[in-house]
């Protein structure tokens, strides 16, 4: 049996996976591992029916691929196992894509600079810094 990447682990880690769509904590309906929207790119609404654990898997698998594209081209040559697409790939399922590419970290990253620092500044949802957020931060910078 094959072990999972680290950013399937991390987000994992951080992410509850519930097969109701709820209402994440910054009100976005949300199901299975923190997916937001279905591959086919329809956002998840509060009225959708509940899903499998095998569902809310595969859902998972398959949402996580354009935020893994976004830190291929922020780490061009990186490999999957290198833990920093690991900790971007897993920030940027976290904040979202246009968020992630016009981040002050995805930036200092591209520079050659170290970005760790950056991560911690996105620990809040509307205003307010959030612990689990925070935690997640700092896993993610480490």
């Amino acid at each position: 049996m094959s072990q999972e990447p680290l950013h399937h682990t991390l987000i994992k880690h951080f992410e509850s996976c519930k097969l109701k769509p709820y209402l994440c904590s910054a009100g976005v309906p949300t199901i299975g591992w923190g997916s937001t929207f279905y591959p086919d790119g329809r956002k998840v609404t509060m009225k959708d029916p509940g899903i499998t654990q095998e569902a809310a898997d595969a859902l998972f698998r398959a949402t996580l691929a354009p935020f893994a594209q976004e830190v291929s081209k922020a780490l061009p040559g990186a490999s999957a196992d290198d833990p920093r697409v690991g900790a971007l790939t897993s920030f940027a399922f976290n904040v979202g894509v246009t968020a992630f590419k016009t981040s002050t970290l995805v930036k200092l990253l591209k520079a050659g600079a170290d970005p760790s620092g950056q991560f911690i500044r996105w620990d809040k949802v509307n205003g307010k810094s959030m612990w689990g957020i925070h935690r997640r931060r700092l896993a993610e910078a480490h």
